[in-house]
């Protein structure tokens, strides 16, 4: 039997219904707020993202292909490059500020694990051409807010934040760190829950840290308060009045990987068994400039992936999808009468009931009612050769193991009332 390439998910429909609930949630949302939907190429030139993403995807983590001039491509690990390259292609006629969003498929040659595939569904949410602690705070609200609305408290899902700029001024003022040193810095931090603390230690000396200015940092990483900036006492006053603070902590230790991150930088982490990051982002000032662009477009934004938050649904038991299967069946009693089912079946699609149509005509009607049976459907509608007669629909209803003869034009609300009462009793 061939099998799907090994971490690579296959979508049976319940999974699929997850995915679109998830996608569904997050564009709505994004759409409130005022966020146009964008979409790029699965395929990008390697160059574009060389020096302008995190380093441990373009040597470890990357799908490369060749084209047929032997062009070397990358199958997309993240959409923030593609971004900047678009709106630095058309940075004079696009209209700012900005505010885009997409949901689209991403590769990461990663080690297949619980919360973590190797193709996966991505949120993606910008706001290019603001420059304001009022941007950053939308963004936070956008986060906080993309857990709420699936049901995810403060118990479950933790939103961290550093900011980039503000932990390298503390780096080379304070601990008189190198400039040339800091980006490696920033990556080992970056790595630490991986790492844990002794190899974290180890790889810091590696960088050219000494031993008291790696003392320093963990003191600094290690603090209850960690206000270690102006602008996070600025940021925190504003997010307690709008009722964001019950999901927010200072984390120094949050770098993010990517190159590009200029000033604020935040993941959100699940707090239940499942610990590990659900997405994050963060501001990218310069991004634009390095794919080409004339002009400095302040930028920032975030991501979340659809298999960690999933995963973290099913964990914690909340809803993690809706059941999208036709709930009525309308039975095929003989060909001849299957033309009526078919117009029987188009009126309650009409009305917005789900329904299928048998399509063996030739099955027996008790082969069909299992069929029903099996497909866990309410509803199993008959019109037979009397039925046709007489202008009426049996209805069996397979839950109550009921019966009645409904007329056929009254099918349809006879069908909504029964959905609407067993809405209720559930």
């Amino acid at each position: 039997m061939i099998e799907s390439v090994k971490g690579m998910k296959d979508y049976y429909p319940t999974d699929w219904s997850e995915v679109r609930f998830v996608r569904d949630t997050w564009l709505t949302l994004g759409r409130s707020y005022g966020y146009e939907e964008f979409e790029g190429p699965a395929l990008e030139s390697m160059e574009l993202y060389i020096g302008k993403t995190n380093q441990e995807i373009i040597n470890e983590q990357t799908f490369l292909a060749l084209d047929k001039n032997g062009n070397e491509l990358i199958m997309r690990p993240e959409l923030t490059p593609t971004l900047a390259r678009m709106v630095a292609q058309r940075e004079y006629e696009l209209s700012m500020p900005l505010k885009w969003q997409s949901f689209g498929r991403f590769f990461r040659y990663e080690k297949p694990q619980r919360g973590r595939s190797r193709a996966f569904f991505q949120w993606n949410i910008d706001l290019i051409g603001i420059d304001s602690i009022y941007a950053d705070i939308e963004m936070l609200q956008l986060v906080v807010e993309s857990m709420r609305r699936l049901g995810l408290t403060p118990r479950e899902v933790q939103i961290k934040i550093n900011n980039r700029e503000a932990l390298q001024k503390a780096l080379v003022e304070n601990m008189k760190v190198e400039v040339s040193q800091v980006p490696n810095v920033l990556r080992v931090l970056d790595r630490m829950d991986k790492l844990g603390l002794e190899r974290t230690i180890e790889t810091l000396s590696n960088t050219g840290l000494s031993v008291g200015q790696t003392d320093m940092l963990l003191a600094l990483l290690d603090r209850d308060d960690c206000i270690y900036d102006p602008w996070f006492e600025e940021l925190f006053t504003i997010a307690d009045q709008i009722g964001l603070l019950d999901y927010l902590v200072i984390d120094p230790r949050i770098s993010r990987g990517f190159d590009y991150y200029t000033g604020i930088v935040f993941e959100s982490w699940a707090r239940t068994g499942l610990r590990r990051a659900l997405g994050g982002g963060g501001r990218y000032d310069n991004l634009t400039r390095t794919v080409g662009g004339r002009r400095v477009l302040p930028g920032l934004g975030f991501a979340v992936g659809d298999v960690p938050v999933i995963e973290l649904l099913r964990e914690t038991g909340k809803p993690a999808g809706e059941d999208t299967a036709a709930r009525v069946l309308v039975t095929v009693f003989a060909e001849s009468l299957a033309v009526d089912s078919f117009m029987l079946a188009s009126k309650l699609r009409d009305a917005g009931i789900p329904t299928s149509v048998y399509n063996g005509p030739g099955d027996k009607l008790k082969k069909q009612l299992k069929y029903a049976d099996r497909r866990e459907m309410r509803y199993a509608l008959i019109l037979g050769p009397e039925e046709k007669r007489s202008g009426t629909v049996v209805v069996k209803d397979l839950d109550a193991i009921t019966q009645s003869s409904v007329a056929l034009d009254a099918v349809v609300e006879a069908i909504s009332g029964r959905f609407i009462k067993a809405e209720k009793t559930t």
